[in-house]
């Protein structure tokens, strides 16, 4: 027996090892692309040399250079040049090539470098696309840190399964009932739901190519450099637009993109990162809604068949899959939360507020407009229960903290938000940031046959419906017994009409033309599927306990996830048959702006792709001798023989937002501030005297406003935690009073 326990473990060992051979197998190769997209137009640029964006530190070894360019003069070359300057390599691109290909050599054990281009206008206008660094052998900090994270976290999982698998007393001993069979083949449900609605993002090499999937990718870059110079919050994202910074977090909050941000710097790439974020967020969405049915009814049971609708609920699959709703997608983690928060407030247990709260500050962290679409749901609640809010102390008070934790917590986010929306003239509102007007915003309601399509179709699109399951569930109360005394019963109903309600609202049989000004800031009218999903999932959850018996409980299980997989196939066809994109490593393209809803006024993208580095002034014989861009911060040095009558004025390529501050120093002078503007452009502008030479700097610092909201939610997060320990402090002594 002891012989054969010893086989398995050694089989087990060799297993593990193979398996972290293979995850570490190119651990010494390297190979990253950059999207450049630079287009050089000889009516604008200058003959001179150009730094590009990427700044890369490479280990010692040999690397593989490639630049695709569409060069069809002569006279254009790159360069590159170290962290002191020192050019490493010079050469001309080939007329009539699409692709340059060189070698380069680092001797050093690591080196800075930067990749420039040299540009003579009296050639033809040069494009740069794309920036390839390969190489076999070489030993990189990003490679190091990503195989170590990657190995860590699979020795924890075989060391986990094999503690499991070889001392079971000692596991259960440890867990107790926390490891219970049940709770464990509950888990390996959870998990199979999981895996079988991320089944598209496991595929490798490969990404699903989403309406809004770059822009998401591009606001995590932004974070990942931001946190690499040392700048958190990233309110203004220092990647988007080749540099030109863009304030999405100004605008939409973005605190639970920091996990995959710190997952690029480990060395992810961005395709994996991003796989990673959403297959762990369908997860934690699905389990989160299991364990609020369960809170709420006692039963695993209903847990199970709700998860089950939740896994499979078209518009959250729709929102995964097809429109990368990345906030809205979020969303789904949060909302079941608010739920579970409302029903133990107003069910007798108002001291578990903070349950609500959380809710809430999940979606404030996350998504506005679901933020919004959650504060309508709670208000039309609180009004058909306001004699009890008005005549319960407790449960006011419940409401009232959780109101003020949520701004306490979020005031790091909501006023600088506030400032720029006062300040700034951005193009976005306070509310929510819209691109779209009225008519436009009526296409995005849903037609009501849509709405009730049982199978959505095979080709090529699917439109926001609610899937087979939920369309049938009205039917399954026929099925319960009117002797049924459970008081989920009532629940179900109520959650089952409120779901319908929030259905019809988001299609074309509401009134929406009486809800213009509404309905233009929430863009489409589906989104309120976000709260219908939810109430409906749990809708059938719920009554599942009334209908079926104990020996049927595992048939009804197996057969809702049969009719579910029915049902969504479509779905997954399309995610995989149309969407899945084959070109590896992705190619981050930074001007993906979307609608460009948090651009300053004036500023327009074909003007800023078409600008690049330039400096723009009012002065005819000004000569840019040189300039350095770094996230956040623009430099340039100038001179000029003429005198404009009003000064110089300069426009400096960086878009405007407060918070940007800017110095001007002239030769053997301290540096004087000035007081940067918006622009005619949408740029940072500053105005000096005449001189004839000097240095202008400008870089965004933190407002006053901004300091203030973090010094809020840090006061509160320290104000939370201490209050948790005297929680948890008072309940120790207690247990310790009581008599055993």
């Amino acid at each position: 027996m002891h012989s054969s326990r010893r086989v398995l473990i050694i089989l087990y060992l060799i297993l593990c090892l193979a398996i972290l051979y293979t995850v570490n197998e190119d651990i010494f190769k390297f190979s990253d692309t950059y999207f450049i997209n630079h287009k050089f137009d000889p009516s604008i640029y200058q003959k001179s040399d150009y730094l590009l964006q990427p700044r890369l530190t490479l280990r010692k070894g040999s690397y593989w250079i490639a630049f695709q360019v569409n060069a069809n003069g002569t006279g254009n070359g790159y360069y590159i040049v170290n962290q002191t300057g020192e050019v490493l390599v010079r050469d001309e691109f080939r007329p009539e090539i699409h692709t340059e290909i060189f070698q380069l050599k680092i001797d050093k054990p690591s080196e800075q470098v930067r990749f420039g281009i040299s540009f003579d206008p009296a050639g033809e206008r040069l494009d740069v696309l794309e920036l390839f660094v390969t190489s076999d052998f070489v030993i990189s900090r990003d490679s190091i840190l990503r195989h170590f994270v990657t190995t860590l976290f699979l020795t924890t999982i075989f060391l986990l399964i094999g503690w499991r698998i070889f001392s079971p007393a000692s596991w259960f001993g440890r867990f107790g009932q926390l490891s219970s069979p049940v709770n464990e083949r509950i888990l390996i449900v959870l998990l199979g739901l999981s895996a079988i609605t991320s089944f598209p993002f496991f595929y490798n090499k490969f990404y699903l190519q989403t309406d809004d999937y770059m822009f998401h990718l591009l606001r995590i870059e932004g974070i990942k450099v931001g946190l690499e110079n040392g700048i958190f919050p990233v309110r203004v994202n220092p990647y988007f637009l080749h540099g030109f910074g863009y304030g999405d977090g100004l605008f939409y909050p973005n605190l639970t993109l920091v996990f995959p941000a710190v997952l690029r710097i480990l060395g992810f790439d961005p395709t994996t990162v991003f796989k990673i974020f959403v297959i762990l967020l369908n997860f934690l969405s699905i389990g989160c809604f299991y364990l609020v049915i369960w809170k709420i009814s006692k039963s695993r049971y209903s847990g199970l068949i709700g998860a089950i609708f939740y896994a499979f609920a078209s518009y959250r699959l729709i929102d995964i899959l097809f429109r990368c709703g990345f906030g809205e997608a979020q969303s789904f983690l949060f909302t079941p939360v608010i739920i579970l928060g409302l029903y133990e407030i107003f069910s007798g247990r108002p001291e578990k507020w903070y349950i609500f709260a959380v809710g809430f500050l999940g979606l404030a962290w996350t998504h506005l407009l679901s933020l919004v679409l959650a504060i309508c749901f709670v208000g039309v609640f609180c009004l058909f229960r306001i004699r009890r809010i008005l005549s319960d102390r407790s449960v006011l008070m419940a409401l009232v903290k959780s109101v003020l934790l949520v701004l306490g917590l979020s005031a790091f986010f909501f006023l600088p938000m506030a400032e720029q929306v006062l300040t700034s003239a951005s193009k976005a509102n306070l509310l929510v940031s819209t691109s779209l007007d009225l008519e436009n915003f009526m296409h995005g309601i849903i037609p009501g046959s849509h709405l009730l399509t049982p199978i959505p179709s095979w080709y090529p699109v699917v439109d926001p419906n609610l899937g087979l399951p939920f369309i049938i569930l009205p039917f399954a109360f026929f099925m319960v017994k009117k002797s049924d005394p459970r008081p989920m019963k009532r629940l179900a109903i109520l959650c089952l009409i409120a779901g319908y309600i929030a259905a019809f609202i988001s299609t074309e049989w509401f009134p929406w033309g009486l809800a213009a000004w509404i309905g233009n800031r929430l863009q489409f009218a589906w989104r309120v599927l976000l709260i219908a999903v939810p109430l409906l999932s749990m809708a059938g959850g719920l009554i599942s306990e009334s209908i079926f018996d104990r020996n049927q409980k595992k048939m009804a299980i197996l057969g809702l996830a049969a009719l579910s997989m029915v049902s969504t196939a479509p779905m997954f066809f399309n995610a995989t048959r149309l969407r899945l994109e084959t070109r590896y490593p992705l190619h981050l393209n930074s001007v993906d702006i979307i609608g460009g809803e948090y651009m300053p006024v004036g500023s327009d993208l074909d003007f800023i792709l078409d600008n690049g580095d330039t400096v723009l002034s009012n002065d005819p014989e000004l000569t840019i001798l040189k300039h350095d861009r770094r996230p956040l911060y623009f430099s340039f040095e100038f001179e000029t023989t003429s005198s404009p009558e009003n000064g110089l004025q300069f426009e400096i390529p960086l878009l405007f937002y407060t918070g940007y501050v800017a110095e001007f120093e002239a030769p053997g002078a301290a540096p004087v501030e000035l007081k940067p503007r918006l622009g005619e452009h949408g740029f940072v502008a500053v105005d000096i005297p005449n001189v004839a030479k000097g240095r202008v700097t400008a870089f965004y610092r933190t407002t006053l406003v901004q300091r203030l909201g973090d010094f809020i939610t840090i006061l509160t997060l320290a104000g939370c935690i201490g209050f948790g320990i005297r929680g948890w402090r008072t309940k120790r002594k207690g247990q310790k009073a009581s008599p055993a």
